[in-house]
């Protein structure tokens, strides 16, 4: 780790810090949303249309989250 914060020439109570407060998010709190963008289209968008639906509204999940929860909700299109 030191090696690390030498190279990039930061002090390792920033790295710790940063760490320690990074915003954790929970991806199931978004669940609701890529069910009704899913439920929006004809039931023919994939994970990368409904990411780009996402993306409008301000929210970022990875396409692997969205296909995911397409998965445990038995999203499948068209």
């Amino acid at each position: 780790m030191l090696k690390i914060c030498q190279i990039l020439k930061i002090a390792k109570s920033t790295y710790y810090y940063q760490t320690n407060n990074c915003v954790n998010y929970d991806v199931n709190n978004y669940e609701e949303e890529v069910i009704s963008a899913f439920n929006k289209s004809p039931k023919i968008y994939g994970a990368r249309k409904i990411k780009a639906v996402l993306m409008r509204k301000d929210i970022i999940l990875s396409c692997r989250k969205i296909r995911l929860l397409m998965i445990k909700n038995n999203l499948v299109s068209k």
